[in-house]
Formats: structure tokens, C-alpha cells, sequence
């Protein structure tokens, strides 16, 4: 029977061992493995940011271009010639990354072949404008085949960043499965071994009467398994809630709903810490506090620059009290005394935007550990790329919606944006004025000065009227010398009186150009009122254009009112 016993153990025993190196290894290949595919992803978000840096220094060639025969000022071919110093570079990093992915490789030679082909256009424009011929540069630009080849460059990049986002929603698929079947697999070795050890247990407890020192054994080995599966519980939990940071990032608008959604995932990313997140502002002085989280709150609007060690040498910094290190001077602005911070820059394409701070108090006296801080770092390059995103949105949405000469909205953005402000205005009932208004006898002007001074009477009226407007009014260029005013809840004394205040302020500015003065400028305006004139578009235009008409046949250097409006109020 003892020989029986002793059998048993010597089988059950190693196989229990056996199910134990199984329960330490499954983690450990688990994590192997989410390395492996967080590279991939990691290359996949290079790749991509590349892609959009890339296209940022075509739309930057082009743009200097535009400024430069527009104005004929060399200062705006800078950005040209930045863009070109950086695109060989950035083409050939995009190679790289492309070089192994048949798919992404495919895109990126059609992409660098158009970029060329856009590259060669430009340079072509600024020859000839180089050349004295700068109606001629213009007329090229007006064609539209730059912004065909343009179009088919954002096209090229368009399609390489969703090749490696469907590689980056493959890889999250692929960590779902590995964290799936890890976890599976280490519950079932899990009830497997507490079965084998139960078996030795009781073969032990009636062989060598030593059951407490076999149960103690057996629990701190089941405590092991335990620990390992919720060691790999916690570190998928986090992958978890990084994913789904960096899908919410991908779907936000604005920045202000990025800060929204960065400040409501770190509070569960970072839970033992406070945080905050500074963005550098566009003039570069001062770092501004976007969102914060945490027990300790960050009681001003942010800092200047000196005041962080980070964004001194735009590398993470570490400060634990009671060591040799050294607390940067805006820690003092917290709530709480920081027992240790951390502070890590925000960058993208060199330029730094923004830090990510993360505070430890009391009970927590030491740093960030190893884990906590590589989660730190992930998420501030899941900031650096989705701010980077948003501003490249911004820019490009800028551009598409800007006239390029006056500043003001263009002609399509009136035609998108005014029936839905009169829809609104119509549920709210109130009014909206229109002024049309057309610079006198431009043509005659551009024969006498030239069209270069002609855009730059432009340029000025378009100034004037944009600090004419109040925040909600819309300041288009309809064409050519006429633009549209559209003045939200305003009645009929207000919209006259505001187009007066404009006449008079044209007629009094003196407009200069090459260093001599210019004939005074006046205009001529057509006012229509919403609902009095009608409740389209085109209707409010074409009235407010009737009574510019008549503004022009009375004489010019008027203010007329479409027929059948309102009577002006005493």
C-alpha cells in the first residue's frame, strides 16, 4: 500500500511541477507575444505619422508658393524651401517603414511619384513668377492643376494611413485572441494544478503525515499562479483602456474633446497617481493646463517654460524627494505636496507641444514603476499623434473655407454655412441681415494701378470688414470685388448701421501700396433682411444684389435696401 502510495506521488508531483513552469510561462509568452504585435502597432503609427508629416511639407511647399507669386515677397518661399529640406528625409524614413508591407509599400511609390509631379509644378510656377511673369504664375495657379495633383497627393497619404489602420485593427484583434486564450489557458492549468495538488495532498497527509507543510506549499504556489494570472489580468486591462484612449482620440473633433476624453481615461490609466497635461501655446511661451485627474489639483493655468526640467532638455524628467534630484518649480502651484513627480514631453516632428506630468503623494512616496512609466510614455505618444492629427485637420479644413487674399470665408463656405444659420434662426425667430457689398469701379482701378496694388486694396477691405463682424457674423469674399456680409440676429437698424459704420470706414482709409498713397476707395452696398425678403439663400442674395444694383445706378458710395423690406425704424 506504502508502495502504492509513493507511486503516486512520484507521478502527481512532477506533473503538478509541470502545470506550475506551465502557469509561468503562459504570462510570460503572452507578453512576449503583445510585444511583438505592440511593435508591429507601434510601426504601423510611425508609419502613419510619417505619412502625415510628409504631406504637411507638400502642403507647405505649396503654400509658400501661393504666398510668394501672390505677393512677390521671397520671405514666403522660407516654408518652401524648409519643406524641401525635409522632404528627401522624410521620404526616404517612409521607405523604411513601408519597405517589408507589399500593401504600404504599393501606396508609397504612388505617393512619391505624385509628390514629385506636385513638386514639379511648383517649382515650375515659382520659375516663371522668379521670371517677371507673375500673371502668368497666377493664371497657372487659378487652373486648378495644382490642387488636382495636390488632391491626388492627400489621396496617396489618405490610403496609406488606412492600410496600416486596418494592420492596427488586425494587431488589436490579434491581442484580444492572445489575451483571450492566455487567460483560458491559465484558468484551466490553474484547476488543473489545484486538483493535482489536492491528489499529492492527500496522498502526502496519509504517507508522510506533514499535510501543514504540504498545504502551505500548495497555497503559495496557488498564490503564485494567482498573482501571474492577475499580473496578466491588470496588464491587459491597461491594453484595454489604451486601445479604446486611442479609438476615442481617433474619433474626437477638437482638442477640447481630446482633453475631455485624455483626462477621463487617465484617471483609470493612472490610478495611484495625479496628473496633468500642459499644451504648449502657438506663441511658444507658455505651457497651458488642458486636464487634470487625481487627488492632487493643479491650481493655475499652467507655467512658463523655464519652470519645467522637461521642457528644458525635452527628455522625461524625475524628482523624488529626499534624493538628489531636483523638483521642477511648478510643482509648487499643486494642491498637495508631491512626494515624487514625473514629467515627460509631448512631441511630434521635432516640435515639442505640450507635457505630461504625473504626481505621487502620500501613502506613495517612491516613483513610477518600470510598468506605469511605459504606459506613461505610450499615452503621451497617443496625445503627441492624436494632437498632431487635430491640428493637421484644422489646418487643412482652414485652407479649403479661407480666401487666401483677404482672410475672409470664401464663397463656398457661405453656401454651406447659411441655410443652416437660417434654419436656426428661423426656430429661434429672429432676423438675420445680409449686406452685399462691391468695391466702385475696381476694374477701372486695376487698369490705372496694376492688380498687384488691386490685391491689395483687397486685402484691406477684407481686414476692415473681418474686424467689422462680431464673432458669430459671417465675412465672405462672394468674387472678385464683392463680398457678403451676413450679420446673425440683427434687425434692420442694426444691419444698416453696421453697413454704414463699413462705408464709412472704407472711404476713409488711406490706402497705400509701394511706398505711395492710393485715390480714395469707396463701396457700394445692397442690404435684404431674413424673413423679410425671403427664407433661402438665394433668395436673400439675389435681393441684397438688386439693391446693390440700385446702389450703383443712384451713384455709388451708398447703402440701398432691397424693395419691400421693413421700414427702417425712427
Amino acid at each position: 500500500m506504502v508502495g502504492f502510495k509513493d507511486k503516486s506521488l512520484r507521478v502527481i508531483v512532477p506533473i503538478a511541477v509541470l502545470v506550475l513552469i506551465l502557469n509561468a510561462l503562459i504570462p510570460i509568452n503572452a507578453y512576449r507575444i503583445l510585444n511583438v504585435s505592440h511593435a508591429k502597432t507601434n510601426h504601423s503609427r510611425e508609419t502613419i505619422d510619417k505619412a502625415t508629416n510628409l504631406l504637411l511639407a507638400v502642403v507647405d511647399a505649396e503654400t509658400g508658393m501661393h504666398g510668394y507669386v501672390l505677393t512677390n515677397n521671397q520671405k514666403f518661399l522660407e516654408p518652401y524651401y524648409a519643406a524641401l529640406a525635409k522632404l528627401d528625409s522624410q521620404r526616404d524614413e517612409l521607405n523604411i517603414l513601408t519597405a517589408n508591407r507589399p500593401n504600404s509599400k504599393k501606396s508609397f511609390i504612388l505617393l512619391a511619384n505624385r509628390i514629385d509631379t506636385s513638386l514639379e509644378q511648383i517649382k515650375k510656377i515659382i520659375t516663371i513668377s522668379e521670371d517677371s511673369n507673375s500673371k502668368l504664375a497666377i493664371v497657372m495657379i487659378r487652373s486648378g492643376e495644382g490642387k488636382t495633383r495636390m488632391d491626388l497627393v492627400r489621396a496617396s497619404v489618405a490610403d496609406l494611413i488606412k492600410i496600416e489602420n486596418q494592420q492596427l485593427q488586425l494587431e488589436a484583434k490579434y491581442e484580444s485572441k492572445v489575451n483571450l486564450y492566455s487567460l483560458l489557458s491559465l484558468i484551466f492549468l490553474t484547476i488543473f494544478d489545484m486538483v493535482m495538488f489536492a491528489i499529492a495532498f492527500r496522498q502526502l497527509f496519509k504517507s508522510l503525515k506533514t499535510a501543514k507543510e504540504i498545504e502551505q506549499e500548495l497555497n503559495h504556489l496557488h498564490r503564485l499562479s494567482l498573482k501571474h494570472s492577475a499580473q496578466l489580468k491588470a496588464r491587459n486591462k491597461i491594453k484595454d483602456i489604451q486601445a479604446r484612449l486611442t479609438d476615442q482620440l481617433h474619433s474626437v473633433l477638437t482638442p477640447q474633446e481630446a482633453y475631455v476624453a485624455i483626462e477621463r481615461f487617465c484617471t483609470y490609466l493612472f490610478p495611484d497617481n495625479s496628473g496633468t497635461l500642459f499644451i504648449r501655446s502657438n506663441s511658444k511661451d507658455y505651457f497651458q493646463m488642458m486636464a487634470q485627474w487625481g487627488n492632487s489639483t493643479y491650481e493655475d493655468n499652467g507655467f512658463n517654460p523655464e519652470d519645467c526640467w522637461a521642457s528644458r532638455s525635452n527628455n522625461t524628467h524625475i524628482y523624488i524627494a529626499e534624493t538628489e534630484t531636483i523638483a521642477c518649480n511648478h510643482l509648487s502651484n499643486l494642491s498637495q505636496k508631491a512626494t515624487a513627480s514625473t514629467c515627460i514631453p509631448i512631441s511630434s516632428s521635432d516640435e515639442m507641444i505640450g507635457i505630461l506630468t504625473l504626481y505621487s503623494q502620500p501613502p506613495h512616496e517612491g516613483g513610477l514603476d518600470e510598468d506605469t512609466l511605459e504606459v506613461a510614455n505610450e499615452v503621451a505618444s497617443q496625445i503627441s499623434l492624436a494632437i498632431a492629427n487635430l491640428r493637421l485637420r484644422e489646418n487643412l479644413k482652414k485652407s479649403s473655407i479661407i480666401d487666401v487674399l483677404t482672410g475672409l470665408y470664401n464663397r463656398r463656405y457661405l453656401d454651406e454655412t447659411f441655410i443652416r444659420e437660417i434654419n436656426r434662426s428661423q426656430r429661434l425667430k429672429e432676423s438675420i441681415g445680409i449686406i452685399m457689398l462691391d468695391i466702385d469701379h475696381f476694374k477701372s482701378f486695376n487698369d490705372n494701378y496694376g492688380h498687384e496694388a488691386g490685391d491689395h486694396v483687397l486685402h484691406e477691405v477684407g481686414v476692415i470688414l473681418n474686424q467689422a463682424c462680431r464673432a458669430n457674423d459671417l465675412a465672405c469674399r462672394y468674387g472678385g470685388e464683392e463680398f457678403v456680409i451676413v450679420l446673425l440676429n440683427a434687425d434692420l437698424n442694426t444691419t444698416v448701421g453696421r453697413a454704414t459704420v463699413i462705408q464709412d470706414q472704407v472711404k476713409k482709409k488711406q490706402f497705400m501700396y509701394g511706398g505711395q498713397p492710393l485715390p480714395t476707395v469707396t463701396v457700394s452696398m445692397g442690404i435684404s433682411m431674413f424673413p423679410s425678403h425671403g427664407n433661402k439663400p438665394d433668395q436673400l442674395i439675389r435681393c441684397a444684389d438688386e439693391a446693390l444694383y440700385k446702389a450703383k445706378h443712384n451713384g455709388r458710395d451708398r447703402v440701398e435696401i432691397a424693395a419691400n423690406s421693413i421700414e427702417l425704424q425712427q
